[in-house]
């Protein structure tokens, strides 16, 4: 079983359910594809309960004016029923009517779509709205939200989207993205120089287990560039080898610490 895989997916699902990940911690010994399945299962209940309101409430938005639709979903609907609700119209009319909403409120809407449904409707959206929505998610700590981003856009974007964020945020975003090849596309996009900020931004556990969980999904040769950014930084380098001795990682992050030489893998503890 895979811990660091059972990490993310009690991260995601404290995301879905607003909650604090510690609060969760105690499932993080339950098999990663179990949560994955109380996750969906939680999102497509809300989804069924009242799908023929929110296809109702659908049919309705696609009938007036964006204008007015716009209006409508801010005062009357609020940002998880008007979420919910684009997830039964066409991609195209939801991206119409978003062109009526202000980035606040599309911010706070996209804390509440539904991963999956999401992704047509972010495709769709301008630049300029993802680029203005991603800023307030990021100043709201909404990381949840920004990591479905980013399987959806090009990686370039998706580089502008998280370049001005902390590193420290740059790992829990990637630690939530369930895309491994979208997420490896975007450490390629960041220039090595870069690594000594990843690096920095590892200050407890907690940041370590998202560097490793990191280096576990990408290429081994991406996952090695992870784990020596932090050789260099002996409380960086202590903080990582804890986590992979703690939680006997070294098996899942085999592929990556083959990459090393004997002396980095020795730094590592591995």
């Amino acid at each position: 079983m895979s811990m660091l895989e059972s990490r993310r997916e009690v991260a995601r699902l404290a995301g879905a359910l607003h909650v604090e990940e510690r609060e969760l911690a105690y499932l993080r010994d339950q098999p990663a594809e179990a949560l994955r399945t109380l996750r969906v299962g939680l999102s497509e209940h809300l989804f069924e309960r009242h799908r023929r309101t929110f296809r109702r409430i659908g049919k309705l938005a696609g009938s007036v004016p964006a204008p007015l639709a716009g209006r409508i979903a801010q005062a009357a609907l609020g940002p998880a029923v008007s979420a919910r609700a684009a997830a039964t119209m066409e991609p195209p009319l939801a991206v119409k009517l978003s062109s009526s909403l202000p980035a606040g409120f599309l911010a706070e809407l996209s804390v509440q779509l539904d991963p999956e449904r999401a992704r047509p409707i972010i495709a769709g959206l301008p630049e300029r709205t993802i680029l203005d929505v991603s800023a307030i998610l990021l100043e709201r700590g909404e990381h949840l939200a920004m990591s479905r981003f980013i399987p959806v856009i090009s990686a370039d974007l998706a580089v502008r989207v998280i370049e001005q964020a902390e590193r420290r945020v740059i790992l829990a975003i990637a630690n939530l993205a369930e895309d491994n090849a979208a997420v490896e596309q975007i450490l390629e996009r960041l220039p090595v120089a870069d690594d000594a900020h990843l690096a920095a931004a590892v200050t407890d556990e907690e940041v370590a287990l998202d560097a490793l969980s990191l280096a576990a999904r990408v290429s081994p040769a991406n996952g090695a560039r992870v784990l020596r950014a932090g050789l260099d930084r002996p409380d960086v380098a202590g903080l990582v080898a804890g986590a992979i001795t703690t939680y006997g990682l070294a098996d899942e992050l085999k592929q990556a610490l083959d990459e090393l030489s004997d002396d980095e893998r020795s730094a590592l503890g591995a």
